[in-house]
């Protein structure tokens, strides 16, 4: 116990109240488990029993459709049965009076009596069809002959059940009417339903529609085995039930839209006297216009699933107990697991510290930790390096100035921007990285990139750590790369000096700054003489040569902004020249490039002749396309005046 007392003392405060609020959980958990337990236990209490209801509810509702399909099926097969008998009585008479010699319809009638007693009782009737076009109608009950319309007959076995025999110029139809076949067919049913045994209130029961829509007398019942004397009464959807409901109404309604229902209604229970609720299914069966109906007392439904609820729920409470049981030993073994690793992390985070404590100091980048307000930021700690790139000496000079917004040797602004970056972060761990200049106390200037990243929150503060990163050899790097792309993009690959979108560039910005300084500006067209010759008589190498050549003597004659604006043309530009100035250029330019160049194959001197054109303009509203133009003009004036000249056209005296 005293052991446990002393390594408790020996956790860090953090420490201590993670493990406090661990049993302070545990007892909590367990309380709220106990009482979720009693809720959860009568929850499960009431919604087995509700849920065993809708099980006993949904067993009825199958257990009556499928009373009710079969009583259908027996309904067609009797059908079935009737018809197949009443067809087979008719083919015997037919095949009897076919062999028989019938000269008028008094032989039908008389062959007819010899079938008249059918063991189905049924009323076999004829239609004869005489050749003088007469048409009789005869009845094998009555011996009736009955001279009918010919068109009329037709109508009397439009049915299934019927015949034709065509003899020597007469026809006759034997036929039954569907209806009588139907009537036997009903009977058989009834005494079918009658004999079914059934317990308490359940039964079934069959009313036949006489009017769709509902009314008076919309319907009569035809089988009621468990009130006999009730068969042929009439119904009403206007009779209400025991509740004050029109259950007829509601079975009618319901038959109407999907040709079934489901429904309940009450009624004075014939056992015990006392009102009940019955649940009821009813179905359509459209050959005899039926309504054919069954069902169950809810009470009965109800004992049935009370019955079982009470089975299950002591089975269910029992393994409630044991689960909860199980729960509580393995989140009591779970916290008590918790508080060991807890104090064993303890222990690895001191041995952690202790070598992050000597990565810190040896880091090869700056880390600042700052507490930072709306008001005021307060430095929590600083690596060696840190000083360093932020140009203090240690951290004693550093605590003078303890005000984290002028701990920096940086200018105003980019103090400003620095704070404002660390005050935009809301998230944890959100960071955002700003670049800022240095100067140390040697007036060296140093480029910081400094990534300011929130760590955590300290009540009403922030806790921000800054990673300061010294790029100042990499961004040095990295314009001298650009510079050299620059260069490479502006010159012109064979001659090394400036392209022609490059020189005309430069000369537009000479332009301005000679317009806005009102300096003279001189502008120059070189094109070599008779180029294509050296190609010719040299080859394209050496052509390229002159070219090289001709670029050179421009690069060194000329105390401007020289390029290749073509195969064979040159461009040049002087800002501040004087007339004087430019053309002693222009003797020394013409003079080199008279000497020549050396033949790269015999060693001969060749000259390099050029035409030169010059304008040399000073004008506040000077125009690029203006002067352009007229140098090009004046070296095309050196063309004409018979080439290898320089020819300077001067508003400037």
């Amino acid at each position: 116990m005293g052991r446990k007392r002393e390594e408790d003392e020996q956790l860090d405060y953090n420490t201590r109240q993670y493990i406090r609020r661990l049993r302070l959980l545990q007892a909590a958990v367990l309380i709220l488990m106990c009482l979720a337990f009693l809720l959860f236990s009568q929850r499960v209490v009431i919604s087995n029993h509700e849920s065993l209801r809708e099980v006993a509810v949904a067993e009825v509702r199958e257990s009556v459709k499928e009373a009710i399909g079969n009583l259908f099926v027996k309904i067609d097969t009797v059908r079935t049965r009737m018809t197949r008998e009443a067809e087979i009585i008719i083919k015997d008479t037919a095949s009897r009076m076919s062999k028989a010699e019938i000269l008028d319809v008094s032989d039908v009638a008389e062959q007819m009596k010899v079938c008249e007693e059918n063991h189905l009782s049924l009323k076999l009737q004829a239609v004869y069809l005489s050749d003088e076009g007469a048409a009789y109608h005869v009845r094998t009950m009555e011996e009736t002959l009955m001279a009918l319309p010919i068109e009329k007959s037709i109508d009397l076995y439009q049915g299934d059940l019927h015949k034709k025999l065509e003899l020597e110029g007469k026809t006759i139809v034997l036929f039954f009417e569907q209806e009588d076949v139907d009537s036997l067919v009903k009977e058989e049913i009834r005494q079918y339903v009658h004999a079914e045994k059934y317990e308490g209130n359940q039964y079934v029961w069959v009313n036949e529609v006489l009017n769709m829509n509902g009314g008076s007398r919309y319907a009569v019942r035809r089988i009621y085995p468990h009130q006999e004397e009730l068969e042929g009464h009439y119904l009403s959807t206007l009779m209400q039930d025991a509740m004050g409901n029109y259950p007829y109404k509601t079975e009618l309604e319901g038959i109407r839209k999907d040709g079934y229902v489901f429904y309940s209604y009450f009624f004075e229970n014939t056992v015990n006297g006392e009102l009940a609720e019955k649940f009821s299914y009813s179905q359509y069966y459209e050959p005899f216009n039926w309504i054919v109906s069954t069902g169950e007392t809810v009470e009965e439904l109800y004992e049935y699933s009370a019955n079982m609820s009470e089975k299950n729920v002591t089975q269910i409470v029992t393994m409630m107990i044991l689960f909860f049981v199980l729960v509580i030993i393995i989140f009591a073994a779970m916290v008590n697991i918790l508080e060991h690793q807890a104090k064993k992390f303890h222990r690895q985070l001191l041995k952690q510290n202790e070598v992050l404590e000597d990565i810190y100091s040896t880091m090869s980048t700056g880390v600042l930790r700052i507490r930072m307000t709306d008001t005021e930021s307060t430095i929590i700690k600083i690596n060696p390096m840190g000083l360093k790139l932020i140009g203090m000496d240690s951290e004693e000079e550093l605590e003078k100035r303890q005000n984290a917004d002028v701990v920096s040797t940086m200018n105003e602004e980019d103090a400003e921007k620095l704070v404002a970056t660390c005050h935009g972060l809301k998230e944890q761990w959100e960071s955002a990285v700003v670049e800022c200049r240095v100067t140390w106390k040697d007036g060296s200037e140093h480029l910081l990139r400094i990534r300011s990243m929130l760590v955590e929150y300290d009540g009403d503060a922030k806790i921000i750590q800054r990673i300061y990163h010294d790029i100042t050899e990499v961004h040095r790097k990295h314009l001298e790369e650009l510079q050299q792309v620059e260069e490479k993009a502006t010159l012109d690959p064979m001659t090394q000096i400036k392209n022609k979108r490059a020189i005309e560039q430069i000369i537009r910005e000479r332009i301005i700054e000679a317009a806005q300084k009102n300096q003279p500006i001189a502008v120059g067209f070189v094109d070599i003489d008779n180029f294509r010759d050296y190609n010719t008589k040299y080859g394209h190498l050496q052509g390229d040569e002159v070219i090289k050549y001709v670029a050179r003597v421009l690069k060194e004659s000329i105390k401007g902004d020289v390029g290749r604006s073509g195969g064979d043309e040159f461009t040049f530009c002087i800002l501040g020249a004087s007339y004087e100035t430019v053309e002693a250029a222009m003797k020394i330019l013409h003079t080199r490039l008279n000497e020549g160049t050396e033949v790269l194959e015999t060693g001969e001197i060749i000259p390099t002749p050029c035409s030169i054109g010059v304008v040399i303009e000073q004008n506040e509203n000077l125009e690029y396309d203006y002067i352009m133009k007229h140098s090009d003009e004046a070296m095309y004036q050196a063309k004409e005046r018979g080439k290898n000249i320089y020819n300077i056209l001067s508003s400037v005296k």
